[in-house]
């Protein structure tokens, strides 16, 4: 069976059967800011201002689209025998490559093709950003659905010694760590879909599945 798809205001049609979903974010683009970029570009080439047209694009890709998906920095640690230890944060370093910048510098209107092409909603070109599972699809997206809300809407909190927090089962706390983290990232819910795979069987294969998926995909939020 193949996945489905589910736009963020269609949530409450997921059917309530067992399965696996992984949500999915992929930015927009708006037909303003893309028209109003390329009118920036073109004037700085006209006026012979290509590096400042550079940092303009590279801005824009970063502001827009590159952020969302900053990676949490890594805890690092770095040893020898006989030598001195170093422990540390590693940050995630996202940017545009140079090339794609030169481009559209090139030719601005390609940010007309990439507009297009990023407003379909297609999880073949995307990374997940949390993969989970449900005895009851319809019953759990929808808890997901209600809680970014809240968080959005600054309605919730979480934290320890929270009575919330020391009351909830492990499902969900992750649930509200994940809606946390797209409510932090800014992170529009128009933009937000999900795709589901119902799993009927009589022994919860679905369990196994989320985990394996987890450790193949590596999502941005809430590996498991």
């Amino acid at each position: 069976m193949n996945a489905n798809i589910y736009l963020w205001r269609e949530i409450s049609s997921v059917p309530e059967h067992p399965g696996v979903y992984a949500w999915y974010y992929q930015p927009t683009l708006t037909e303003f800011d893309v028209k109003n970029i390329i009118d920036q570009i073109n004037s700085y080439k006209s006026d012979d201002k290509i590096a400042e047209a550079k940092k303009l694009v590279e801005a824009f890709l970063q502001r827009n689209l590159m952020q969302y998906f900053a990676e949490h920095p890594y805890q690092a640690m770095i040893k020898g025998p006989l030598k001195p230890s170093y422990t540390g944060q590693l940050s995630h370093e996202s940017r545009p490559s140079e090339s794609l910048v030169e481009r559209i510098v090139s030719d601005s209107t390609r940010l007309l093709q990439i507009k297009k092409f990023l407003d379909r909603r297609d999880p073949l070109f995307g990374s997940p950003i949390y993969i989970g599972m449900s005895s009851s699809l319809k019953q759990r997206l929808v808890r997901h659905k209600d809680l970014i809300e809240k968080f959005k809407q600054g309605k919730f909190s979480v934290g320890p010694g929270l009575q919330e927090d020391r009351e909830s089962t492990p499902e969900q706390k992750r649930d509200r760590s994940f809606a946390q983290e797209v409510a932090s990232r800014n992170m529009s819910t128009g933009d937000l879909y999900v795709a589901i795979r119902e799993i009927e069987d009589l022994n919860d294969s679905y369990v196994d599945m989320e985990n394996l998926l987890n450790r193949i995909y590596y999502p941005l939020i809430g590996r498991n």
